[in-house]
């Protein structure tokens, strides 16, 4: 029970972490109408963020430590161990995806109004994040 309540409180830590950053990447991108009717309820951008927080950490925690005790009972649980070959491979994969993901301006940007449109409104840090 110990396990699962520290893997739990990991994951809502995480959980949290992104919940701020979507908060702030979906509230950049609300129409000014919508922006103001959240504020006339929330208060303020700042705690519109803490709210998604809230909700993705408490989600997190939950959702972890039911998973934790179901894997446990049904016997899925198994030690988690980094093979050298297969993180180097990972690894590899990864900042190639990452190079292509930054390459979605000049190639999809230039085939597509839309998307061309959207970068040029700036990647600001939300966004970045959040996507």
């Amino acid at each position: 029970m110990k396990k699962a309540i520290l893997f739990s409180i990991v994951m809502a830590i995480i959980g949290a972490i992104g919940g701020y950053l979507i908060g702030m990447y979906t509230f950049s991108y609300y129409t000014n109408d919508m922006r103001a009717l959240i504020l006339e309820q929330v208060g303020t951008k700042e705690q519109f963020y803490l709210l998604t927080m809230a909700q993705s950490a408490i989600y997190a925690l939950f959702t972890a430590f039911t998973g934790y005790l179901m894997s446990t009972r049904l016997g899925l649980m198994r030690k988690l161990t980094f093979e050298k070959e297969s993180l180097k491979r990972v690894c590899i994969q990864v900042s190639a995806l990452g190079i292509l993901f930054f390459l979605d301006a000049p190639i999809f940007g230039y085939l597509i109004p839309e998307v061309a449109k959207e970068y040029d409104k700036g990647i600001t840090l939300p966004y970045f994040l959040g996507s």
